[in-house]
């Protein structure tokens, strides 16, 4: 995957990033804001968007229901976009808390990465991400 690395925001929050796919074994990766862990379950760098489900969440919750500490249910699936805007990377995640793959997929919610500066994350900001290693 093109984004593959080691990455800090402006707010010194720290990403692990990386997923590969292979002709044999399929589809391998993970993505790791600070110590919140999910699975890379796809990928396209044409499009660039990838696809995660949260690991570690209790089990007695739906995906779209809090919690006894305001968690998320197992299973949630997100879409998270990226663009390259000015020489620098950022990233969106315009999808969340879905139930299934095909829900996160087939939301109808875009983004605008014509500014990404400004605006164009429905809801909340882009996030400038930059190359640590």
């Amino acid at each position: 995957m093109e984004i593959n690395g080691s990455w800090k925001d402006n707010n010194e929050n720290s990403y692990k990033i990386y997923a590969m796919k292979n002709p044999y074994l399929g589809l391998s990766g993970f993505w790791q804001k600070q110590n919140q862990p999910k699975t890379i379950v796809d990928f396209d760098n044409t499009a660039k968007v990838l696809y995660v489900k949260s690991l570690n969440e209790p089990s007695n919750v739906d995906c779209n229901a809090n919690g006894i500490n305001n968690e998320q249910g197992i299973e949630c699936y997100s879409r998270i976009v990226w663009t390259n805007y000015q020489d620098k990377l950022y990233i969106c995640e315009i999808v969340s808390n879905k139930a299934t793959l095909e829900q996160a997929k087939n939301d109808s919610t875009t983004v605008d990465s014509s500014n990404p500066d400004v605006s164009g994350c429905g809801a909340n900001p882009w996030i400038q991400l930059q190359r640590i290693r």
